[in-house]
């Protein structure tokens, strides 16, 4: 979990808050990330974003602290304010490149890409980068049993299942094939961060 600030964007989806910055003509927009239901997917909850909308497409929750994106009452904004665009692909869980603790929040988002034994070693939280190497060969090496159960699934099936239910069998390994996809662009977005933050490179003493 990050500590963005929370926003409601419509119709009434819960979101994240990453950025917010003025244009040249005055426009304002925020960069959220949000979550919702996908039409057709029974009980699967997709996640959208970080995307840059205009400012008035988001409410502001009472209650809420928006401290690192106040902005002065002329329209204008300090420096510190203006954030820049975030990577594409970033994974909203993960604070943006830069940010206090965004490394710890990229470990923890990392580990969740992997199975639940790999929490155990303690390498891969002293080196983000093992572990981001780490969580992308795992998510190639599942992308390819995705598409080899997919091939097979009819063959292997065919005695034992009825044509509805294979079908649905292949719809399950489309939605996990489209999440696998984009889980992959997410870690290598991650990674190159990674690779361009000398904290994430520990020395050799």
């Amino acid at each position: 979990m990050t500590d963005l600030p929370a926003v409601r964007l419509p119709p009434d989806n819960a979101g994240q808050l990453h950025a917010r910055r003025i244009l040249p003509d005055g426009t304002r927009q925020v960069c959220v990330s949000w979550v919702e239901t996908e039409k057709g997917w029974t009980g699967g909850l997709v996640e959208r974003g970080p995307e840059w909308l205009a400012e008035d497409q988001v409410e502001y929750l009472p209650g809420q602290r928006y401290p690192a994106y106040e902005q002065f009452a002329d329209g204008t904004a300090d420096a510190g304010a203006q954030d820049a665009p975030l990577p594409p692909a970033w994974p909203p869980q993960v604070r943006p490149p830069g940010a206090p603790d965004w490394q710890a929040s990229a470990v923890a988002w990392l580990l969740e890409a992997l199975p639940p034994d790999f929490r155990a070693h303690p390498v891969l939280r002293d080196f983000p980068l093992a572990l981001a190497w780490m969580a992308t060969r795992h998510t190639e090496f599942a992308t390819d049993a995705a598409r080899a159960g997919y091939r097979s699934a009819a063959i292997d099936l065919k005695p034992h299942l009825s044509a509805e239910a294979i079908e649905r069998v292949h719809d399950t390994y489309r939605a996990e094939g489209r999440r696998l996809v984009e889980l992959a662009r997410a870690i290598d977005a991650v990674t190159r961060e990674l690779m361009r933050d000398p904290g994430a490179i520990p020395s050799h003493r």
